[in-house]
């Protein structure tokens, strides 16, 4: 299943604290490279797009832009988390999506609390014009995610449309059982926000009673982290209690399991108010899995009508103490600290619990096979205009229909420049050997393999057999073109290189399997393949340039190295370019055509040779997720680029609405159809 390009917005950033951005992260942290486009707020109404988990860049939140985002880059799919704290993003997102469904992307909602409930009940103005919102949404979306069961079943009676749940999981091999020796205190652990209005007050309740049992004589202790806002507040007020000790959040995800990991109990506390029963009625604590997969017995404080407390009682994983009396949470502590046998009941029963209904594989495979179902189709089989400048990645198209990312494989990749065709493939856990012979390719290429054990990258060249001494030439204009025959007048000699071939690296390193071979070599594409003896190791899929301009030097054409793979059992599709402009430039592709068929003069490009023959769904599905460009959408980091700060106009008109539409989103909001009707008047008179 190829990701869909997705137009994430949400106000929370992928990668940060917030509880929100950990759930995303679980998610979308492996979503297909270049095919997700992250808007958020990034401080104070002011907007970011985010290529995936990379960091964000400013961009204006006005309509126009909203619609050249999509305009550029396509989305498949919409997800949309409406919150009421950015009403920057909120317009942004509604015109983003206006702009995205008729092009035919799905819409997508998730809701994650009840914040409308919450606004209800403390301004009811904004609650009625953010309700007309929000149903208007429902009404144009294919798919609603809930945080909960709970929620799931009120917000469809709420609303008149089906949820389906995605909360947080866990990756069970990611928490191995971890041996205790007898500690001195039975450890409570906390983690979590200390906020006023959802969780301080109760987890200032536990401190207490812990500290009085302390003072008793019990051996116990409380042990909390917490986001450094809540940290230096109520953090250090409870640190001040004995056997209470809080710190700021700040170990990465290793550090945070360990952490969990020896604790004896694991604390989950909410508030008793109305306000934060309201709020988090139908919430799903996105720690709750961890906390459950961490193998501490649970200890759970609070109302118990909340939808996280109340699944830690169905599911009989936890002490629950759901009235507010110090008598009773002080009693159930003690009981806790004292019997060893129920702490390893309660523990072994949640941690069995998570693993079998939070396994975070399974919950990831049916949100994407959700969004992918709802997506708009694959363009499918096309031809591009040279004017398009439509890129197509033979390497991610063989990536898809290998379906790299779930299954370990070894890629050779013979010419590999600056590492942009294996590095998905090394990412996916796939071993990886490079060749790359050209100084400075491989420089860049060395700096981008840093610290990836999987990646064996090799300073030679790979001909028919091996030699030493080559001259070696490169070019000042392009770095894609270096090799070992001079074809350009940029061309100059940069010295000289070893040659090996590539049954030398499969005795070598004891291959048995080359899952993927690409070749780019500037015309010694079949040199490269004399060298590897196809009856003892054949690759299941294979890339390798084509050019006759170059190749008719060495005695082959295309249809030569084409037929050349048929003989040897491969299914083999040409993906042709148009002829090249310059060189240093981008180029235009063409076409994906199966083999056998007409190629232009002139052109040039891929064959791409497939040991199974792949459906036609499967190419239609990795052809349109390996283009960019033209009627397939520009990458996600091309997107953002067009509209980013630096790019927008400069025009005064454009100026003072931006300026507007970020300080005063509310009188931007006012003046908008104003400039709606002034913009129709001009149009009509031109």
């Amino acid at each position: 299943m190829t990701d869909p390009r997705l137009l994430l917005l949400d106000f929370t950033q992928i990668t940060g604290p917030a509880a929100t951005s950990t759930l995303k992260a679980a998610y979308f942290n492996d979503w297909r490279e270049g095919a997700l486009l992250h808007v958020m707020d990034i401080a104070h109404g002011r907007l970011g797009a985010a290529a995936g988990c990379d960091a964000p860049q400013a961009i204006s939140s006005n309509d126009y832009d909203a619609q050249r985002l999509v305009a550029a880059f396509k989305p498949q799919v919409v997800l949309y988390r409406p919150v009421a704290d950015s009403p920057a993003l909120h317009q942004f997102a509604l015109t983003a999506i206006d702009a995205a469904l008729p092009r035919g992307a799905g819409l997508a909602l998730w809701m994650m609390d009840d914040w409308p409930a919450r606004i209800k009940s403390a301004n009811l103005v904004q609650f009625q014009a953010l309700d007309k919102n929000l149903r208007e949404l429902f009404s144009k979306s294919t798919l609603n995610f809930a945080i909960s069961d709970g929620m799931a079943e009120a917000f469809g009676r709420r609303y008149g449309v089906k949820f389906e749940v995605a909360h947080n999981g866990v990756d069970p091999s990611a928490w191995p059982l971890r041996s205790k020796n007898p500690p001195s205190d039975i450890v409570v652990k906390y983690a979590g926000s200390l906020a006023p209005d959802t969780t301080q007050d109760s987890v200032a309740d536990v401190a207490k009673a812990i500290s009085r049992l302390a003072q008793k004589g019990l051996r116990v202790r409380l042990e909390g982290r917490t986001q450094s806002t809540w940290m230096e507040t109520a953090g250090r007020a409870l640190s001040a209690l004995e056997a209470v000790t809080f710190d700021a959040s700040d170990l990465d995800e290793g550090a945070y399991r360990q952490w969990l990991a020896e604790a004896d109990i694991l604390l989950v506390a909410y508030n008793f108010d109305a306000a934060t029963r309201t709020y988090l009625k139908y919430s799903f604590a996105n720690k709750l899995p961890e906390t459950m997969a961490a193998g501490a017995a649970i200890l759970a404080y609070g109302p118990g009508d909340l939808e996280t407390l109340n699944y830690l009682r169905r599911s009989q994983t936890a002490l629950m103490v759901t009235s507010q009396r110090p008598q009773e949470l002080e009693a159930a502590i003690a009981t806790l600290v004292k019997d060893q046998t129920k702490r390893a009941a309660l523990a072994a029963a949640a941690r069995d619990h998570a693993f079998t209904h939070f396994n975070l594989k399974h919950m990831k495979a049916r949100f994407r096979k959700s969004l992918s179902s709802v997506a708009a189709a694959p363009l499918g089989d096309f031809e591009a205009a040279q004017t398009d400048k439509v890129q197509l990645d033979e390497c991610r198209f063989v990536f898809e229909i290998l379906n790299a990312s779930a299954h370990y494989g070894v890629m050779v990749d013979v010419g590999a420049h600056v590492g942009g065709s294996l590095m998905p493939y090394a990412r996916a856990g796939w071993r990886v050997f490079a060749f790359e012979p050209d100084d400075k390719n491989r420089t860049a290429l060395l700096a981008a393999a840093d610290a990836m054990e999987n990646i064996t990258v090799d300073n030679r060249a790979v001909g028919a057999e091996a030699a030493t001494g080559l001259a070696f030439y490169r070019s000042e204009i392009s770095t894609g073109i270096s090799g070992l025959t001079p074809f350009h007048d940029s061309h100059q000699k940069a010295g000289s290189v070893d040659v090996t071939t590539l049954n030398a690296l499969i005795g070598r390193q004891k291959l048995n399997a080359i899952d993927f071979l690409k070749i780019d070599v500037e015309g010694h594409e079949m040199a490269v393949l004399d060298g590897i003896d196809f009856i003892q190791l054949k690759p299941r899929a294979i890339v390798a340039e084509f050019e006759d301009a170059k190749t008719l030097s060495h005695g082959y054409t295309v249809k030569d190295l084409a037929e050349r793979f048929v003989n040897a059992g491969y299914t083999v599709f040409v993906s042709e370019w148009r002829p090249i402009e310059a060189y240093g430039r981008k180029h235009a592709w063409r076409c994906l055509r199966p083999y056998p068929c007409d190629i232009d003069e002139g052109a040039w490009g891929n064959l791409v040779a497939l040991l199974e023959a792949p459906s036609a769904g499967a190419v239609a599905a990795a052809l349109d997720a390996a283009l960019s460009g033209g009627p397939a959408g520009e990458g996600a980091m091309d997107a953002i680029g067009g509209i980013a700060r630096s790019s927008v106009t400069s025009s005064l008109y454009r100026r003072v609405a931006v300026a507007i539409n970020e300080r005063a989103p509310s009188l931007a909001a006012a003046l908008r159809p104003i400039a709606r009707a002034l913009r129709s008047m001009l149009q009509k008179r031109r």
